[in-house]
Protein backbone atom coordinates (compact mmCIF):
# COMPACT_ATOMS: atom_id res chain seq x y z
CA UNK A 1 0.00 0.00 0.00
CA UNK A 2 0.99 3.62 -0.80
CA UNK A 3 -0.03 6.87 0.95
CA UNK A 4 -0.38 9.75 -1.39
CA UNK A 5 -0.86 12.45 0.78
CA UNK A 6 -1.65 16.34 -0.51
CA UNK A 7 -0.53 18.33 2.65
CA UNK A 8 -3.51 20.54 4.49
CA UNK A 9 -4.18 23.64 2.44
CA UNK A 10 -6.10 26.99 4.39
CA UNK A 11 -8.35 28.48 1.51
CA UNK A 12 -7.23 32.25 0.95
CA UNK A 13 -8.89 33.25 -2.26
CA UNK A 14 -10.87 35.75 -0.10
CA UNK A 15 -7.97 37.54 -0.63
CA UNK A 16 -7.33 40.27 -3.52
CA UNK A 17 -3.85 39.73 -5.29
CA UNK A 18 -2.50 42.48 -7.80
CA UNK A 19 -0.25 41.76 -10.70
CA UNK A 20 1.39 43.97 -12.81
CA UNK A 21 2.33 41.34 -15.21
CA UNK A 22 3.56 41.19 -19.04
CA UNK A 23 4.19 37.74 -20.42
CA UNK A 24 5.69 37.51 -23.60
CA UNK A 25 5.98 33.59 -24.04
CA UNK A 26 2.92 33.28 -25.91
CA UNK A 27 1.62 30.55 -22.83
CA UNK A 28 -1.62 32.76 -21.75
CA UNK A 29 -3.76 34.95 -24.14
CA UNK A 30 -3.61 35.19 -27.69
CA UNK A 31 -1.05 36.24 -30.27
CA UNK A 32 -0.42 39.11 -28.32
CA UNK A 33 1.05 37.12 -25.67
CA UNK A 34 0.21 40.21 -23.16
CA UNK A 35 -1.40 40.49 -20.15
CA UNK A 36 -1.64 43.02 -17.48
CA UNK A 37 -3.99 42.46 -14.32
CA UNK A 38 -4.59 44.33 -11.29
CA UNK A 39 -6.57 43.29 -8.69
CA UNK A 40 -7.62 40.11 -10.16
CA UNK A 41 -9.34 37.58 -8.38
CA UNK A 42 -8.04 33.95 -9.28
CA UNK A 43 -10.27 30.94 -10.33
CA UNK A 44 -8.24 27.68 -10.15
CA UNK A 45 -9.77 24.38 -11.64
CA UNK A 46 -8.25 20.96 -12.83
CA UNK A 47 -9.34 18.93 -15.57
CA UNK A 48 -9.65 15.24 -14.75
CA UNK A 49 -10.70 12.20 -17.34
CA UNK A 50 -10.33 9.28 -19.45
CA UNK A 51 -8.41 9.09 -22.55
CA UNK A 52 -10.63 11.20 -25.34
CA UNK A 53 -13.49 12.43 -22.82
CA UNK A 54 -12.71 16.05 -24.47
CA UNK A 55 -10.58 17.27 -21.50
CA UNK A 56 -8.64 19.58 -23.48
CA UNK A 57 -10.90 20.81 -25.60
CA UNK A 58 -12.97 22.24 -22.74
CA UNK A 59 -9.52 23.55 -21.30
CA UNK A 60 -9.79 25.63 -24.49
CA UNK A 61 -13.66 26.63 -24.48
CA UNK A 62 -12.76 27.78 -20.72
CA UNK A 63 -10.01 30.15 -21.42
CA UNK A 64 -11.56 31.07 -24.76
CA UNK A 65 -8.21 30.34 -26.94
CA UNK A 66 -5.89 27.06 -27.59
CA UNK A 67 -4.48 26.91 -25.09
CA UNK A 68 -3.78 22.76 -24.91
CA UNK A 69 -3.35 20.39 -27.87
CA UNK A 70 -6.33 18.36 -28.50
CA UNK A 71 -6.61 16.42 -31.23
CA UNK A 72 -8.76 12.96 -30.90
CA UNK A 73 -5.55 11.08 -32.10
CA UNK A 74 -4.05 8.34 -29.82
CA UNK A 75 -0.15 10.35 -30.89
CA UNK A 76 -2.00 13.93 -29.40
CA UNK A 77 -2.85 12.45 -26.04
CA UNK A 78 -1.94 14.80 -22.82
CA UNK A 79 0.82 13.40 -21.94
CA UNK A 80 2.08 15.39 -18.78
CA UNK A 81 0.30 18.20 -16.55
CA UNK A 82 -0.03 21.39 -18.26
CA UNK A 83 -0.73 24.99 -17.21
CA UNK A 84 -2.22 27.89 -18.86
CA UNK A 85 -4.62 31.14 -17.80
CA UNK A 86 -6.44 33.74 -19.62
CA UNK A 87 -7.90 36.70 -18.19
CA UNK A 88 -12.01 36.83 -17.91
CA UNK A 89 -12.86 40.31 -17.59
CA UNK A 90 -12.01 41.20 -13.63
CA UNK A 91 -10.69 37.71 -13.18
CA UNK A 92 -7.53 35.36 -13.73
CA UNK A 93 -8.63 32.09 -15.17
CA UNK A 94 -6.24 29.21 -14.31
CA UNK A 95 -6.82 25.69 -15.62
CA UNK A 96 -4.59 22.67 -15.20
CA UNK A 97 -4.96 19.48 -17.81
CA UNK A 98 -3.84 16.15 -16.41
CA UNK A 99 -3.28 12.84 -18.43
CA UNK A 100 -6.12 11.60 -19.34
CA UNK A 101 -6.64 7.90 -17.33
CA UNK A 102 -5.62 4.90 -19.34
CA UNK A 103 -3.29 6.66 -21.79
CA UNK A 104 -1.64 4.12 -23.48
CA UNK A 105 1.50 5.31 -22.70
CA UNK A 106 1.22 6.27 -18.82
CA UNK A 107 0.85 3.77 -16.42
CA UNK A 108 -2.68 2.46 -16.59
CA UNK A 109 -2.99 2.54 -12.49
CA UNK A 110 -4.93 4.68 -9.93
CA UNK A 111 -1.42 5.16 -8.21
CA UNK A 112 -0.24 7.07 -11.62
CA UNK A 113 -3.31 8.65 -11.92
CA UNK A 114 -3.76 9.87 -8.22
CA UNK A 115 -0.75 11.56 -8.76
CA UNK A 116 -1.19 13.69 -11.75
CA UNK A 117 -4.27 15.12 -9.81
CA UNK A 118 -2.10 15.24 -6.46
CA UNK A 119 0.17 17.32 -8.54
CA UNK A 120 -2.05 19.56 -10.46
CA UNK A 121 -3.59 20.54 -6.64
CA UNK A 122 0.31 21.08 -5.67
CA UNK A 123 0.83 23.19 -8.56
CA UNK A 124 -2.61 25.37 -7.84
CA UNK A 125 -1.46 26.59 -4.65
CA UNK A 126 -3.38 27.53 -2.12
CA UNK A 127 -6.13 25.10 -3.31
CA UNK A 128 -7.81 24.71 -7.01
CA UNK A 129 -11.77 25.75 -6.74
CA UNK A 130 -12.85 23.36 -8.56
CA UNK A 131 -12.26 19.84 -9.95
CA UNK A 132 -13.78 19.57 -13.54
CA UNK A 133 -14.49 16.26 -14.32
CA UNK A 134 -15.13 15.03 -18.18
CA UNK A 135 -17.28 12.77 -20.08
CA UNK A 136 -17.96 12.39 -23.48
CA UNK A 137 -21.12 12.02 -24.39
CA UNK A 138 -20.88 9.59 -27.57
CA UNK A 139 -19.00 7.36 -25.02
CA UNK A 140 -19.40 6.43 -21.52
CA UNK A 141 -16.74 3.87 -20.74
CA UNK A 142 -16.15 1.22 -18.04
CA UNK A 143 -13.27 3.36 -17.28
CA UNK A 144 -15.37 6.73 -16.38
CA UNK A 145 -17.18 4.41 -13.73
CA UNK A 146 -14.22 3.12 -12.36
CA UNK A 147 -12.15 6.83 -12.15
CA UNK A 148 -15.40 7.92 -9.81
CA UNK A 149 -14.56 5.23 -7.64
CA UNK A 150 -11.21 6.55 -7.22
CA UNK A 151 -12.76 9.68 -5.55
CA UNK A 152 -16.09 8.63 -3.80
CA UNK A 153 -14.33 8.41 0.09
CA UNK A 154 -12.91 11.95 -0.73
CA UNK A 155 -15.57 13.78 1.06
CA UNK A 156 -13.65 17.19 1.09
CA UNK A 157 -13.56 17.00 -2.83
CA UNK A 158 -17.35 16.08 -3.27
CA UNK A 159 -18.55 19.94 -2.96
CA UNK A 160 -15.63 21.04 -5.16
CA UNK A 161 -16.89 18.87 -8.53
CA UNK A 162 -18.18 20.17 -11.63
CA UNK A 163 -19.25 17.87 -14.58
CA UNK A 164 -19.13 18.69 -18.03
CA UNK A 165 -20.28 16.59 -20.93
CA UNK A 166 -18.88 16.97 -24.07
CA UNK A 167 -20.76 16.82 -27.32
CA UNK A 168 -23.77 18.08 -26.95
CA UNK A 169 -23.70 19.24 -30.32
CA UNK A 170 -24.09 15.39 -31.43
CA UNK A 171 -27.19 15.20 -29.18
CA UNK A 172 -28.57 18.49 -30.87
CA UNK A 173 -27.91 16.87 -34.21
CA UNK A 174 -29.78 13.48 -33.14
CA UNK A 175 -32.62 15.97 -31.53
CA UNK A 176 -32.22 14.14 -28.29
CA UNK A 177 -32.29 15.96 -24.61
CA UNK A 178 -29.86 16.43 -22.59
CA UNK A 179 -32.67 15.52 -19.94
CA UNK A 180 -33.33 12.35 -21.62
CA UNK A 181 -29.34 11.83 -22.07
CA UNK A 182 -28.88 11.86 -18.27
CA UNK A 183 -31.71 9.24 -17.99
CA UNK A 184 -30.08 7.03 -19.66
CA UNK A 185 -26.57 7.01 -18.14
CA UNK A 186 -25.36 3.97 -16.09
CA UNK A 187 -26.89 3.49 -12.50
CA UNK A 188 -23.42 4.50 -10.76
CA UNK A 189 -23.16 7.92 -13.04
CA UNK A 190 -26.49 8.80 -12.23
CA UNK A 191 -26.07 7.88 -8.78
CA UNK A 192 -22.57 10.16 -8.58
CA UNK A 193 -24.92 13.14 -10.18
CA UNK A 194 -27.70 13.18 -8.09
CA UNK A 195 -24.50 14.16 -5.16
CA UNK A 196 -23.25 16.65 -7.37
CA UNK A 197 -26.54 18.72 -8.15
CA UNK A 198 -28.05 19.93 -11.20
CA UNK A 199 -26.37 23.32 -11.01
CA UNK A 200 -22.74 22.16 -11.34
CA UNK A 201 -23.62 19.79 -14.39
CA UNK A 202 -23.20 21.13 -17.55
CA UNK A 203 -23.10 20.22 -21.91
CA UNK A 204 -20.49 21.58 -23.53
CA UNK A 205 -20.44 22.08 -27.72
CA UNK A 206 -16.49 22.73 -27.87
CA UNK A 207 -16.79 23.35 -31.47
CA UNK A 208 -18.46 26.71 -30.70
CA UNK A 209 -18.75 29.55 -28.74
CA UNK A 210 -21.08 28.21 -25.78
CA UNK A 211 -22.77 30.19 -23.33
CA UNK A 212 -22.01 26.84 -21.00
CA UNK A 213 -18.90 28.08 -20.42
CA UNK A 214 -19.81 31.35 -18.76
CA UNK A 215 -22.30 29.75 -16.65
CA UNK A 216 -19.04 27.08 -15.70
CA UNK A 217 -17.23 30.07 -14.63
CA UNK A 218 -19.93 31.58 -12.28
CA UNK A 219 -20.19 28.08 -10.91
CA UNK A 220 -16.57 28.13 -10.29
CA UNK A 221 -16.73 31.69 -8.56
CA UNK A 222 -19.18 30.52 -6.47
CA UNK A 223 -17.21 27.72 -4.65
CA UNK A 224 -14.06 30.23 -4.57
CA UNK A 225 -16.20 32.61 -2.32
CA UNK A 226 -17.77 29.47 -0.07
CA UNK A 227 -17.24 29.25 3.30
CA UNK A 228 -13.22 28.85 4.59
CA UNK A 229 -12.49 25.28 5.30
CA UNK A 230 -9.26 22.97 4.89
CA UNK A 231 -8.97 21.22 1.24
CA UNK A 232 -7.31 17.87 2.15
CA UNK A 233 -7.22 15.23 -0.11
CA UNK A 234 -5.41 11.87 1.86
CA UNK A 235 -5.67 8.84 -0.36
CA UNK A 236 -4.52 4.81 -0.29
CA UNK A 237 -3.00 3.19 -3.24
CA UNK A 238 -3.22 -0.68 -3.54
CA UNK A 239 -1.46 -2.13 -6.27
Amino acid sequence: MMNLTVRNIVKSDALKYKYEATVDDGSILSSSATLSVKECKELRMILVGTVQSGKSSTGNAILGFDAFESKRSGDRMTMEIKKQQAAKEDKRVIVVDTPGLFCRRNKDDKETFLRHINKGIEILFPRPHAFIFVFSIMSISDWDLKMLTFFEKNKSLKDHIIVVFTGRDMLEKDKTDFGTFRSELPPDLRSFLSKIGTTRIFAFDNTKSDKAVEKLIEAVDMLSTAKERYFEILTNVTR
